[in-house]
């Protein structure tokens, strides 16, 4: 699965939502209203930044393995749920899920489009 262009890919039926959701929440931006989908031209520059964020985080999402990737979408998704949910929704034993999380993040970070953004 390939997610080097966030704008077009249209995921599997019912993981839509919390992929964007993923995809805002590290990109560090907020839903903007009636602004979500368009450039405001007043705030172009602060626009295509996060859209870049969103094609790094996107990119880096795309190098996990696909249980880690479900994993990261629970886990973001709204309403937060507890480690014991998250669990069951995944399958993934509990105990392994703040280690998994972890180790997600710092292959985030490590991303050299993620990275080239901080540079």
């Amino acid at each position: 699965m390939s997610v080097s262009h966030p704008e077009t890919y249209r995921p599997p039926a019912g993981s839509g939502l919390a992929f964007r959701r993923v995809l805002l929440k590290l990109s560090g931006e907020a839903l903007l209203g009636s602004h979500e989908y368009g450039l405001d031209p007043e705030r172009i520059d602060e626009q295509v930044l996060a859209s870049e964020r969103r094609r790094a985080v996107a990119q880096a999402l795309d190098t996990l393995p696909a249980r880690h990737r479900h994993l990261m979408a629970v886990m973001l998704a709204e309403p937060v749920l507890d480690y014991e949910a998250i669990s069951e929704r995944t399958g993934i034993p509990r105990g392994s899920i703040g280690p998994i999380r972890g180790r997600c993040a710092t292959r985030i970070a490590a991303h050299p489009a993620v990275r080239a953004l901080r540079d």
